[in-house]
């Protein structure tokens, strides 16, 4: 009751001092937890990028093996958080404050009883199962790891339930920045310091949390509730599985096909890319609360089109610039950055347009969501999934090896991209012309974008051992930015680029 009421008092006291309306108080929030995104994420990719370069592609792939573990055991609340989130802004507005303490002590039982199982049951496999050394330690890190996020989730969950967002940006940058002591202890200390300094990260969000909260834990265990809470987010955390399957199946099977250092010389992609996909998950955030409000004001799916589709060929015509840049200098790059991850690089070329067509898909992954079709976007996500399956172990028992699972995975979400849209868009009553418009937009940059960078490389190729591979680097740069001009310029001209930025545009 004591959090509930200070909920109340902050949220009163902002808007008397603020005098803003709901409509603002969303804007400012989308921008706080935006910039929250971008410094929380700049944060981790440092921290990644030195464990990388420090650890080398072996105990890094261990440590990418080690984190699905991470990744699928935080997943196993049975939607009991996601049920939380769902119902306490219901039960807020019809000033139920009783069932919401009910629910929020329940839920936070529940997720303890559950964490303490999933830490205890992975920890104990460390002693039971054979394995290396390397993937040993990291195990029993990540079972303090799996209790921390299940809390620190939890703490997150009533955050956002409670509009505390606030909170929630300072989280996430507090987050990014604590990110960086791994930074500083792999020097000295190596794996053993970048898994304390990711222990570390999750400690002090884990007490921030419940610092800011001002939650009075009380044990609470009710099996009507908790039934519930069960029923409304068990689909939640489906989808969220799903997501995480059709993201990782690549990994799985490379872990099991081939090793751990495979893995590493392949999550040279993910690595690559992450900085672009910072921009593309915080244009995400940026645009989901507009869809939501927009719906609400009109309920008509049809008013939602130009969100997926302005979003869309705006990112696809800027992010596929970026891509062919990379994607030419990437050599370069990883030798002098990176230079223990060289025989990632092909299978790094692949990936980066796979990942590509994953992030632009966002936009029509907002539609769905807002408009309640999420066991569509569930099934899209399993039946993506079992292709990513499908093609990544063909292509591995063919023996092409990590650019084959790169290859498959890429062509995977092409498919998720493409169906995702077209589903969408077939939401928003688009006739089919118009569809095939903003497909042939996206895929007609990064396709056109892509054959320039192939065929730069291959009459102007580029030898990394070469005294003049800076100048030609810059030559084939110069040349795609001029190829791509037009590109800009179109995109500039019909979206009004400028008056976007100025904040004079809506879409």
């Amino acid at each position: 009751m004591k959090l509930l009421t200070r909920v109340a008092e902050r949220a009163k006291m902002r808007q008397k001092q603020r005098g803003k309306g709901v409509r603002e108080q969303v804007v400012e929030h989308v921008a706080k937890f935006s910039l929250a995104s971008l410094v929380g994420g700049m944060g981790s990719f440092f921290s990644n990028y030195f464990a990388a370069l420090l650890l080398g592609p072996m105990v890094w792939g261990t440590w990418q093996g080690a984190k699905l573990v991470l990744q699928y055991g935080v997943n196993l609340h049975l939607g009991v958080q996601n049920g939380m989130h769902r119902e306490i802004p219901i039960l807020r507005g019809k000033k139920e404050s009783g069932q919401q303490a009910t629910i929020i002590d329940v839920c936070f039982t529940f997720s303890f009883v559950i964490a303490l199982i999933v830490s205890l049951g992975i920890l104990f496999s460390t002693f039971i199962i054979t394995m290396g050394p390397e993937l040993r330690i990291s195990l029993r890190f990540i079972a303090i790891m799996v209790f921390l996020q299940y809390i620190s989730g939890f703490y997150g969950s009533l955050f956002r339930a409670t509009n505390e967002f606030d909170i929630v940006s300072k989280v996430t940058v507090i987050g990014g920045l604590a990110s960086l002591f791994s930074i500083i202890l792999i020097f000295f200390f190596g794996l053993l310091g970048f898994l304390g300094g990711q222990l570390i990260r999750l400690l002090i969000i884990t007490c921030y949390s419940y610092w800011k909260s001002s939650y009075s834990i009380n044990w609470h265990w009710d099996n009507k509730v908790l039934k519930s809470l069960i029923v409304i987010g068990f689909p939640i955390m489906l989808m969220i599985f799903a997501h995480i399957i059709f993201t990782t199946i690549d990994r799985l099977l490379i872990l099991k096909f081939l090793d751990a250092e495979s893995l590493g010389f392949y999550s040279l992609g993910t690595l690559i890319f992450a900085p672009l996909f910072i921009i593309f998950s915080t244009s995400n955030s940026v645009m989901y609360p507009r869809f939501a409000e927009q719906y609400g004001k009109t309920g008509d799916p049809r008013s939602l089109k130009r969100y997926i589709t302005v979003p869309m060929e705006v990112l696809s015509s800027a992010m596929a610039v970026l891509v062919g840049a990379i994607y030419i200098a990437l050599p370069l790059l990883t030798k002098v950055f990176l230079p223990k991850y060289v025989d990632g690089v092909p299978a790094a070329r692949i990936l980066m347009f796979g990942l590509f067509f994953y992030a632009i898909s966002g936009m029509a992954g907002n539609m769905l969501l807002t408009i309640n079709k999420q066991v569509l976007r569930l099934w899209i996500l399993l039946g993506s999934a079992l292709l990513n399956f499908g093609f990544s172990f063909v292509a591995l028992k063919l023996g092409y090896g990590i650019e084959g699972v790169a290859a498959g995975t890429s062509i995977a979400y092409f498919l998720f991209f493409l169906t995702i849209s077209v589903m969408a868009m077939k939401y928003t009553h688009a006739p089919p012309k118009e569809t095939g418009k903003l497909l042939t937009h996206v895929l007609g940059v990064i396709f056109y974008i892509g054959i320039i960078a192939v065929l730069l490389l291959t009459f102007f190729s580029i030898d990394v051992r070469s005294s003049h591979v800076v100048v030609r680097i810059i030559i084939n740069e110069l040349v795609l930015v001029a190829c791509s001009s037009y590109i800009i310029y179109k995109l500039i001209q019909r979206h009004r680029i400028v008056e976007l930025i100025r904040g004079r545009w809506q879409v």
